[in-house]
């Protein structure tokens, strides 16, 4: 139960990250190439290491997720059962629009070219957040003209 609730309050944190609340949410659109994007987005790549180690050592109840944006075309959110350097296997969390894909579907993403890497999250079952680099600082820049 606990883990379906931590993959729920991903896809929802993650999703709100990347497509807003609707048109009256208040929040400013952040261009994907924004500078901050782009480092947060690096950070996520380098630090990919301690996202696969963090995998292994996953407790029941942790969600552990991924941002990948998908043929190039769309991002999607993954929830990851297993993955390594070469590539991540998991179920779509995310409703694809531009893709042949659906949620709840397992896919199987290739990291040849670790720039379809977006971002990397895990959440543990006490509450702790590792890693969510681009979906906070989104939200930072969503939020910081808006005053909200």
């Amino acid at each position: 139960m606990r883990n379906l609730f931590a993959a729920a309050l991903t896809a929802l944190v993650l999703s709100i990250g990347l497509f807003g609340c609707g048109d009256d949410h208040g929040w400013t659109e952040v261009d994907e190439n924004d500078p901050r994007l782009v480092a947060a987005r690096e950070e996520a790549r380098r630090t990919f290491p301690d996202f696969l180690k963090a995998l292994k050592s996953r407790k029941p109840g942790d969600a552990c997720s991924v941002e990948v944006f998908y043929q190039g075309v769309e991002y999607i959110q993954i929830q990851v059962l297993k993955a390594s350097e070469s590539e991540l296997v998991g179920v779509v969390e995310s409703y694809p629009t531009q893709v042949s894909l659906k949620k709840g579907a397992t896919v199987t993403v290739s990291l040849a070219d670790m720039s379809v890497l977006s971002d990397w999250a895990i959440y543990t079952e006490d509450g702790e957040v590792k890693g969510g680099f681009v979906s906070a600082e989104q939200a930072k820049l969503e939020r910081g003209s808006s005053g909200g």
